[in-house]
């Protein structure tokens, strides 16, 4: 496919071009133009010879202008085989031919040329545009990695009363498995159980479970060991965390411990030092002024020992020494003993009462006189004493070491410790909120009544996240085996939903008692907890009534004709079992269920930030996360009914939009649809109700 020459005289010009084994002319433009003089006989006789041997024919193409045409004249071996005119100028509607022969012209091929530098460098322009904004513009923050007790709802189990599995009349370890896809479908990821170690019954007042004899057994009565390890794989097995209760506090009677210490004292004895002795030393038999809990004298006269023991609460619950080195290593043995078989963490019972003031000085009186003189004292010897913190990290060293990067779950440390707030954050760590315990449970949710408005409630949950360290996890419980139900507390099922709404979406961690999903309320005393025969005011026989599972007898607790206490009156009446609503998505079982799918479905909520919404009518905040849905809660508290709220106005830290997609409410009468706008400028809703509300993130 080579070039022959080229001649341009006279007006006549000559190019030569090779056609293919066919005979077909190749395109013009595979060649280029040579110029130089030509003698056309010569040529085409040479061109021959010089091709004999090549299988292509060797073609001329003589071009002569004729008043702006050019005649082309193709030469083959010297004789003339075709004659074309040729445009001098392009034309519209060219042929293919002219057209490739035009895009060889040294103007358009200067065009093209020119036409793709210019595309690579705007390309590179754009790429490099593209790579500076990555760089410079600001991205979502990534989403943090929660543990799993951060994303958890707890369901609190009080095993005696969930559900009798062998017709005895008591709840059991096996009723708590057969009862596992219940708390699954729920929503729940851990479960915390009370006291079922081995404890005594001494007649008239048995606190079950928390006179306790051995730490490291199970009483028969809620099952064996084989049982235990049932219940811990198969809540393991369907991702369910089991939290224990640890009673670190006091024992029994008639522990071994207590029965060794009270027979000699002295330093001979090696459990003397166990417990808190004293002398009897006033006309009153008591070693100074404290008084328990129940406000009553917290010190006990044993005739064996010829001692006083002291006790906070019952006087059948002798405290132990925490400042005894021996019993420091009794208690990391038995959270040893128990993280051994593989739990996922403990609630430490009674946190604040673990250390006294080791002088015995009696305690300052604050007044002479109230329904519990124990209301009275400053309990600054008593309570809260700056030991319990190290202890508390003690103990949480311990459980870190049984943490790894391969464990399915980091052991999780809770206390109990309902005390002035200042003293619960103390139970986070000294350290910026760290090397405490995981989750000081938050009680302030309990302190509700039927007179708490919306702003009631905006005070009681601010006043906890304000002191609570940056590093700290917030929890929200509503009750438990020691405190009222919440249906009764509240002033009645209206404000239900709304209270589990503001539960589920506060951050972090949400904590649902046995029976609160169905609406129980608090029984009659049964004169059965001994701290009911103390005085009436304080028997907790109402907040641990058996489960609620149907209408029929015993509401599907128990077989037994008469279990360990009875079933509040009313359990059959509908919907306050969950047999019956477990049917209706609009009852309370279903909208905590759905409120408890939100919370994974919706990041924000999982672990998000949250943002307040100012205001005296409503309960409202945001919670957000950069590049997830922003959700906003409202909710009404009290008996008024809320006009017009404009909640996009009273946020000084975020902006709300005037619209959102409504995603939750606690009523099916409301205004406000699921699935539909609702207008954030013109909030109107009546006591107890409330709803969630959606809107896309949206990068600033």
């Amino acid at each position: 496919m080579d070039n022959i020459g080229y001649s341009d005289e006279g007006g006549l010009q000559l190019k030569s071009y090779k056609t293919n084994s066919d005979g077909i002319l190749n395109q013009p433009s595979h060649y280029e133009d040579v110029k130089k003089n030509v003698d056309l006989d010569s040529d085409v006789e040479k061109k021959r010879d010089d091709d004999d041997d090549d299988d292509h024919k060797v073609v001329y193409v003589e071009i002569d202008d004729e008043g702006g045409k050019k005649k082309v004249v193709i030469v083959e071996a010297g004789s003339v085989a075709e004659e074309k005119e040729l445009a001098l100028k392009p034309y519209a509607d060219m042929g293919k031919e002219d057209l490739l022969r035009f895009s060889e012209t040294v103007f358009w091929r200067r065009a093209r040329l020119i036409s793709i530098l210019i595309f690579i460098l705007a390309w590179l322009a754009l790429l490099g545009a593209v790579i500076g904004l990555t760089i410079v513009a600001p991205r979502c923050s990534d989403p943090p990695q929660p543990q799993w007790w951060q994303r958890s709802v707890v369901y609190q189990v009080y095993v005696r009363s969930f559900f009798d599995s062998d017709d005895d009349g008591i709840g059991d370890i096996r009723g708590i498995v057969a009862k596992l896809d219940y708390i699954k479908d729920l929503g729940a990821s851990a479960i915390l159980l009370s006291s079922f170690y081995t404890a005594d019954d001494e007649s008239g007042s048995a606190d079950y479970g928390y006179q306790v004899i051995n730490h490291t057994d199970i009483d028969p009565v809620y099952g064996t060991f084989h049982d235990f390890e049932l219940l811990l794989n198969e809540t393991h097995k369907r991702d369910i965390g089991l939290l224990l209760d640890f009673i670190p506090n006091y024992t029994s009677r008639n522990h071994t411990w207590f029965l060794e210490s009270r027979a000699s004292s002295g330093y001979s004895n090696k459990y003397w030092n166990y417990y808190v002795w004293a002398d009897c030393a006033n006309s009153l038999g008591r070693a100074n002024n404290w008084l328990s809990v129940y406000g009553k004298t917290a010190w006990e006269n044993d005739t064996v020992a010829g001692k006083c023991y002291l006790h906070q609460f019952l006087n059948t619950q002798p405290e132990l020494n925490h400042r005894s080195s021996s019993v420091q290593s009794e208690m990391e043995s038995i959270l040893r003993f128990w993280l051994d078989k593989g739990v996922d963490g403990f609630r430490v019972v009674a946190s604040a009462y673990l250390f006294e003031s080791a002088d015995l000085q009696d305690e300052e009186m604050t007044c002479s006189s109230a329904d519990n003189l124990y209301d009275c004292m400053s309990h600054e010897l008593t309570r809260s004493q700056p030991e319990v913190y190290d202890m508390i990290a003690r103990w949480r060293n311990v459980l870190n070491s049984y943490n790894s990067s391969v464990s399915p779950r980091q052991k999780v440390l809770l206390t109990d410790g309902d005390v002035e707030i200042e003293e619960v954050m103390k139970y986070f760590g000294a350290y910026d909120g760290e090397g405490g315990a995981d989750l000081p449970i938050n009680y302030q949710l309990t302190h509700l009544n039927s007179t708490c408005d919306s702003k009631c409630v905006s005070n009681l949950v601010y006043t906890w996240l304000n002191q609570k360290p940056s590093s700290g996890t917030a929890s929200w419980t509503t009750g438990d085996q020691d405190r009222s139900r919440q249906r009764t507390y509240i002033g009645g099922e209206n404000f239900l939903n709304v209270l589990n709404m503001v539960k589920a979406t506060l951050p972090v961690t949400a904590f649902v008692y046995y029976g609160e999903e169905v609406g129980m309320v608090d029984g009659p005393n049964q004169n059965i907890d001994p701290a009911g025969q103390i005085d009436e005011r304080f028997s907790r026989d109402g907040f641990r009534t058996p489960m609620q599972w149907s209408n029929e007898t015993n509401a599907g607790f128990s077989n037994l004709s008469s279990p360990w206490m009875p079933v509040p009156s009313g359990f059959n009446a509908y919907p306050w079992n969950v047999e019956d609503q477990s049917a209706d998505p609009d009852g309370i079982l279903g909208k905590l269920k759905a409120l408890i799918k939100l919370r994974t479905d919706e990041k924000s909520i999982e672990f998000g930030r949250m943002h307040r919404i100012v205001s005296d009518q409503v309960f409202a905040f945001v919670r957000e996360h950069e590049g997830f849905n922003r959700i906003i809660v409202v909710g009404s508290f009290g008996n008024d009914t809320v006009a017009t709220v404009d909640v996009t106005q009273n946020s000084p830290n975020f902006k709300v939009p005037s619209s959102a997609e409504v995603v939750f409410v606690t009523n099916a009468t409301m205004s406000q649809k699921v699935g539909e706008t609702t207008d954030l400028r013109k909030v109107s809703l009546g006591p107890g109700e409330g709803f969630l509300a959606k809107w896309e993130y949206v990068r600033p």
